[in-house]
């Protein structure tokens, strides 16, 4: 995956349209799942990477959202995810508006 070729833009547009209009993480990610026909124990890395190339978050900071309990293994709660991402994603707003 060393290229953004491989990833839709358009789903990228979307959550950013998403983010915009003030839906959630755990919504947009169960959105993103459901565009990619993918379920949670195949989703998560795609999750990471399109966060990470949505938002322009750190891959660091992107991929907190593997810890979402839906992911195997996962163990934070939709309100754990929320707090840790929702203000990470507002704080870089200017680089993906």
């Amino acid at each position: 995956m060393g290229t953004n070729t491989s990833l839709n833009m358009s789903l990228i547009v979307r959550l950013r349209e998403m983010a915009a209009t003030g839906h959630g993480v755990c919504e947009m990610v169960r959105w993103l799942l459901e565009s990619l026909s993918l379920d949670a124990s195949k989703g998560r890395f795609m999750t990471i990477v399109y966060l990470h190339k949505a938002f322009c978050l750190s891959l660091g900071d992107a991929s907190a959202a593997g810890a979402w309990h839906v992911f195997p293994g996962g163990t934070w709660s939709d309100e754990e995810c929320e707090q840790f991402l929702l203000p990470r994603i507002r704080a870089t707003r200017n680089q993906w508006m």
